[in-house]
């Protein structure tokens, strides 16, 4: 009995995941700390079309201590399904929502896409983008308050008490008229 293996070498790829900051404002910024957990995804691709996803390394992190970039090398970049049929690997991530922060995904041949699979790719640069969300700066309430309100009630109340006490005014004597 003769058996025949074919040797065929592993074609493997490298996937990179950069991390930008921005403002509200649209100016970049590089945080000096904390951490972001995202998934690195891998989707499988037959020659005839069919895809499936899974999560190919999950609760990865990246740092300001790392750069904000972190480099995936050796991945496969083919393999073989339980039917015997090729399929062809690409990669994206998916990143644990922050709050405050708006997500967004691009990997240098798409524009940027708040759908992290849009971004997926065989090899090279994913870039995720998180974007400052507008904070909203509610006016105080109350204006001058009642302070003012008070000052002209005291006003005219002293008036009508000179008005009503002076009795040789005209206002008096046209209170008091006889008729």
């Amino acid at each position: 009995m003769t058996i025949k293996v074919a040797n065929e070498k592993t074609v493997t790829t490298e996937i990179t995941v950069d991390k930008k900051w921005f403002r509200a404002d649209g100016t970049e910024f590089h945080p000096q700390d904390g951490e972001i957990s995202y998934n690195l995804i891998q989707v499988l691709t037959t020659e005839g079309g069919e895809s499936s996803e899974k999560i190919y390394k999950s609760g990865e992190t990246l740092t300001s201590q790392d750069g904000w970039q972190k480099t995936y090398s050796n991945l496969p970049a083919a393999d073989i399904n339980g039917n015997g049929e090729k399929e062809i690997c690409t990669y994206y991530v998916k990143e644990i929502l922050i709050a405050d922060y708006s997500t967004s995904y691009s990997n240098g041949s798409v524009g940027e896409s708040e759908d992290p699979s849009a971004a997926a790719l065989s090899s090279g640069t994913i870039t995720v983008k998180n974007t400052e969300k507008m904070k909203f700066i509610l006016p105080e309430t109350g204006g001058t308050g009642r302070g003012i309100l008070y000052i002209a009630g005291v006003f005219l109340l002293g008036i009508s008490m000179i008005l009503l006490g002076n009795k040789n005014s005209s206002f008096y004597e046209c209170l008091h008229k006889k008729g």
